[in-house]
């Protein structure tokens, strides 16, 4: 059982993974709805260029499992009870995890491979996918293996993504954005921002790993989180990003140095809303209230089936 697996990959692989050929995993239905089937496409495309390009294979799974989710009772009766959603809180890790068992027999995978998404909001509140449950899933003789966990999203982007385009020359298209289905990334919400900040701290080119983004992207950055707009309590990804902000005083990519000199001393708890959280949450409730067929019909409005269906941390 020496076959391994990576599950949704947005992150090139280490030098020691790839050298062990693993077989990558995606998932249609989980970030990308099943509705948005041109969208997914073009994300498919890419990711089967990257797969040649790193010379292993990737297979593509389908499903309804978060539709079904958001449609059903979960969210209704016990979302409102967790800091996030069931499936962002609860569901996500181990309902990615069991889509992936039927390939992991097929393939003979005995190792499969889940990155890690985050290592700091389990300590505030509950989150889906985490090493101390990851781990402990098995099925067969397919054991699972929370991978990463150990670093923070910049340590990653640091460690991982630095040192790839470092040994390669080749930067990766990375997928983070959750705000619409049009553009690989919009370059304007929360994450789209959060990426890109942490990239040029890295003194990586955004506009090289899918993001659009201009000369004066930190005058727009900044005025959002002055505004408030793009902090949510408790704002811990922020701090990571403050915490290193010191360590780009001698680089200026966009005209960064200007911006991490500011952010330094900026003060995130007085610039960071439950307001907006509230009025999420307020949306979901009427969201999940309606009958079947009046959500189907938001649903197709993409600026609002985006706003209330898609805005998870």
């Amino acid at each position: 059982m020496g076959c391994y697996s990576v599950v949704e990959l947005i992150q090139p692989l280490p030098t020691s993974d790839r050298k062990k050929k693993p077989n990558l995993m995606m998932v249609w239905g989980a970030d990308i709805p099943l509705a948005e089937k041109e969208f997914w496409r073009k994300v498919k495309n890419r990711y089967k260029d990257f797969a040649k390009q790193e010379n292993v294979e990737i297979d593509f799974i389908k499903t309804n499992l978060h539709e079904f989710i958001d449609e059903g009772p979960l969210n209704v009766d016990f979302g409102r009870y967790l800091t996030g959603s069931w499936w962002g809180s609860i569901h996500h890790g181990i309902g990615i995890l069991g889509l992936c068992a039927p390939v992991t027999v097929i393939k003979h995978i005995g190792t499969l491979l889940i990155a890690s998404s985050t290592n700091i909001y389990p300590k505030i509140y509950p989150w889906g996918s985490h090493w101390v449950i990851d781990n402990k899933l098995s099925w067969a003789d397919a054991k699972i293996v929370h991978d990463g966990y150990k670093l923070n999203r910049q340590g990653k982007i640091r460690r991982v993504l630095k040192n790839h385009i470092k040994n390669t020359r080749r930067y990766p298209l990375l997928r983070v954005c959750y705000s619409q289905f049009r553009d690989f990334n919009c370059s304007k919400c929360e994450k789209c921002c959060r990426t890109i900040t942490g990239l040029i701290l890295e003194n990586i080119d955004p506009n090289k790993c899918g993001f659009r983004i201009k000369s004066n992207f930190f005058d727009f950055l900044k005025a959002n989180l002055l505004k408030g707009e793009f902090i949510e309590y408790p704002g811990l990804p922020w701090y990571i990003i403050q915490r290193h902000a010191s360590e780009a005083v001698n680089q200026n990519l966009y005209n960064s140095k200007e911006f991490f000199k500011w952010f330094r001393h900026f003060d995130i708890p007085n610039n960071t809303s439950n307001r907006k959280i509230n009025i999420t949450w307020c949306l979901f409730y009427i969201y999940y209230k309606l009958p079947k067929n009046i959500r189907k019909l938001i649903a197709k409005l993409k600026p609002i089936a985006g706003f209330l269906i898609c805005s998870q941390i």
